[in-house]
């Protein structure tokens, strides 16, 4: 619930906007925390049948998002912009 606290008022409103188009949103935790974001993305690996990545081979948290779905045998989607 305090992910947009500090956001600009232009992107609140963006947020807010995407929001309502949602069919579904689901929360994993209240507040941001140590370890929230690896959480979270493990969560979407998960829940996915793809996953559609965009990414520059950088080490960081993309990196192991894709390693983990690699692992768990999802396929996945490179998006290339």
């Amino acid at each position: 619930p305090s992910q947009a606290e500090r956001w600009s008022a232009r992107d609140l409103a963006r947020y807010r906007g995407l929001l309502e188009r949602c069919d579904e949103v689901n929360m994993l935790e209240a507040a941001y925390t140590s370890g929230c974001m690896l959480r979270r993305n493990r969560a979407m690996v998960d829940a996915a049948d793809v996953l559609l990545t965009v990414f520059d081979g950088s080490e960081g948290g993309t990196a192991a998002t894709i390693r983990y779905a690699k692992r768990r045998g999802t396929e996945i989607v490179p998006v290339w912009l």
